[in-house]
């Protein structure tokens, strides 16, 4: 038996004791038998090529729809003022002491929500114009926000409200007070002018919606 003989002769073998129902195993034989090495050869690394094209295509794009906290940054030129959220039905619940808050003006907790038997906890800070809230307020933002939020007087950097960032998640969360759990209550924050508000939810997507839901109340 010649070489080139020999060589088909090998992948007649290995496909004549692969047992694959709907298969006939003698047509596999004979078209190694038959077809040039040089094409079984390039057919065989154009379905690599393929796969492995398929694979990076596919990473590529799982990691292009990740989201990422504090991605929201908008002006529209405008001010805005604690009266705009009390006039769109926002209740406040505490005013935070922010002389420890670089550059802030002001900086309330509450909640508010389109269902009145679903409303959620809130956190708003107001800085003197966007620049100075990106400048002055992002890193903070980003402590109280998402799993790796630092939410114990030990870790947060601002100490102010940090028990009312807290919650219990799940059934858990209805049993025991906020003070003594450690999930964050928000998962994104939002720069929009001269405000970083924070939003509250358990994943990013569904916190962006709670904060863009009470945005467009806004007059």
């Amino acid at each position: 038996m010649s070489g080139e003989l020999a060589y088909y002769a090998s992948y007649s073998e290995t496909f004549t004791k692969i047992d694959i129902p709907g298969f006939e195993m003698r047509r596999i034989q004979q078209y190694f038998l038959e077809t040039p090495r040089a094409f079984v050869i390039g057919l065989v690394m154009a379905s690599l090529l393929v796969v492995l094209t398929s694979a990076c295509g596919s990473d590529k794009g799982s990691g292009a729809s990740e989201l990422s906290i504090g991605q929201l940054v908008t002006d529209e030129g405008r001010i805005f003022t604690f009266e705009d959220f009390t006039t769109a039905g926002f209740k406040k619940s505490k005013t935070y002491d922010v002389s420890d808050l670089p550059q802030a003006d002001a900086a309330y907790y509450g909640f508010w929500g389109l269902d009145p038997y679903n409303r959620r906890d809130y956190e708003l800070r107001f800085y003197p114009s966007h620049a100075a809230a990106i400048q002055y307020g992002t890193d903070l933002a980003g402590e109280r926000t998402g799993k790796n939020a630092k939410l114990t007087d030990s870790t947060a950097t601002w100490k102010v409200g940090v028990r009312d960032a807290r919650e219990c998640h799940g059934a858990l969360g209805q049993a025991q007070h906020a003070a003594s759990c450690t999930e964050a209550k928000y998962y994104d924050y939002m720069i929009f002018g001269n405000l970083i508000l924070f939003c509250p939810g358990d994943a990013i997507d569904v916190a962006r919606q709670n904060c863009s839901d009470l945005l467009a109340q806004l007059k």
